[in-house]
């Protein structure tokens, strides 16, 4: 997924007190950092710098990729860099998880194939490149 792009660059980083402090908002419970202080450390999850001030935390298995959190600016951006490298990659499936109900109606454009759960937990499939919004 590292790329570089007409948008920001998306690099894989090591996990720092940049990121924990960034990322903090996004943790939805107590333990959260720890759990990806330890999803990062094993391998299992990915942490992403994308531009200057911006962070995302992935988990990528077989044909599906997961965002576990994203802070930053610019989340449509971001959406549309994911969608576009998965694609390439032959991702068949991308999901997101956020409480915030003004994300989920912000990333509707990306026509989701499934909404559901507590918070809002969005799937898509990546057939084609993404255009929405722009």
């Amino acid at each position: 997924m590292a790329s570089q792009s007409a948008d920001r660059r998306i690099e894989r980083v090591p996990w720092s007190e940049e990121a924990a402090r960034v990322l903090a908002p996004t943790f939805n419970h107590a333990s959260a950092a720890e759990e990806f202080e330890e999803g990062l450390a094993s391998g299992v999850m990915v942490l992403w710098k994308i531009g200057e001030d911006s962070y995302a935390i992935t988990e990528s298995a077989n044909d599906y990729l997961f965002v576990w959190a994203y802070a930053g600016r610019d989340a449509c951006g971001f959406v549309r860099q994911v969608w576009n490298a998965a694609m390439a990659a032959g991702i068949a499936r991308i999901g997101f998880y956020t409480q915030r109900r003004g994300l989920a109606r912000l990333l509707r454009p990306f026509n989701p194939i499934l909404t559901r759960g507590e918070g809002f937990y969005l799937m898509y499939r990546p057939s084609e490149p993404a255009v929405p919004p722009a």
